[in-house]
């Protein structure tokens, strides 16, 4: 791990990590609480809180195309639209649609996110993996990408009740 390069991150860039790393961590749990729960229900303010503020501070995150918006910011838009969609859906007791929402934002964001921001060279590599490597990329992949079909597959039936 390259402390320097963490140290030497912009406030925005900061913000927006430590706010995907909470949404990151947070979205298993939220998905596989048992549901109307207070627990459930906290957690799942903070996901969509760190999700929101991941997704506005990338605005303002132009590494790809320096001073211009790039293709990774359509992720973001989504990420603002579903959560959006998700809270409307469960304040008109939608669960179906709340549920799929945000089950599919965490996947496919999730996943999104990590395509484009652990490529070899990018700030996430270098801090993290001294750089990284196409193998390092690809055995991260592979790991979320199981995760992500267990998320997918296990969503229907809550694992922690409370």
């Amino acid at each position: 791990m390259n402390a320097d390069v963490i140290l030497t991150m912009s406030w925005i860039l900061k913000l927006h990590v430590i706010c995907a790393l909470v949404a990151l961590f947070l979205g298993p749990i939220a998905l596989f609480y048992s549901k109307r729960s207070r627990t459930h229900k906290c957690i799942g303010y903070v996901w969509m809180i760190g999700m929101s503020i991941t997704a506005i501070t990338s605005f303002w995150i132009t590494e790809i195309k320096p001073g211009h918006f790039s293709a990774v910011h359509v992720l973001s838009v989504f990420a603002l639209g579903s959560i959006v969609h998700a809270f409307v859906a469960i304040r008109n007791g939608n669960i179906k649609a709340h549920r799929a929402t945000l089950r599919n934002l965490y996947i496919f964001g999730t996943f999104g996110a990590f395509t484009v921001n652990f490529l070899p060279g990018r700030t996430l590599p270098s801090a993290f993996l001294n750089g990284g490597t196409w193998t390092s990329f690809m055995v991260a992949a592979m790991i979320l990408c199981s995760l992500a079909f267990l998320l997918y597959r296990t969503n229907q039936k809550p694992i922690f009740r409370t």
